[in-house]
């Protein structure tokens, strides 16, 4: 707290409510630098619709684009990052149009019908081809790929 901060960052430990701290954000900042997969805290603030500051490490770049669902910095560069996070609090309008475009992503690629569908494919996939072989197991053989049902969520 050396630096006066102390009005405008808080360390919250863990919590259960994250939808609402994730909807009194102004700004949301992933300053990872490195091994990042697709972080979930990332996905979880997009689909609240806030606007994304994070670094380019990962599996950050396959869900943000930069200038578009958000704002991507190199890592280990405090000053880019200090600098997209005023860019954000200085231009709300330009946030908000990342902000929404963040969500419509998410929900495109990330949310739940999605996966279900990705796994669906994969499943059809494995059945058709499972099918096809020589070695095929009874139980796969009597289902009909294109007559079984949809998973229902």
């Amino acid at each position: 707290w050396q630096m006066g901060m102390e009005e405008f960052v808080f360390l919250m430990g863990y919590r259960d409510e994250i939808p609402q701290i994730l909807g009194d954000l102004d700004v949301f900042v992933l300053p990872s630098y490195a091994n990042e997969g697709v972080p979930q805290a990332l996905l979880q603030a997009l689909a609240m619709a806030r606007p994304v500051v994070a670094t380019r490490v990962g599996g950050i770049p396959e869900v943000v684009t930069s200038g578009v669902h958000g704002i991507l910095c190199e890592p280990q560069q405090p000053e880019a990052l200090a600098g997209a996070i005023l860019r954000v609090l200085e231009h709300p309008a330009r946030a908000r149009e990342m902000a929404l475009a963040g969500r419509q992503r998410v929900i495109e690629l990330y949310s739940l019908d999605r996966m279900v569908e990705r796994l669906e494919e994969v499943y059809y996939r494995m059945l058709g081809s499972r099918a096809e072989s020589d070695d095929s197991h009874p139980a796969i053989d009597k289902v009909e790929t294109s007559r079984a049902a949809p998973l229902q969520v």
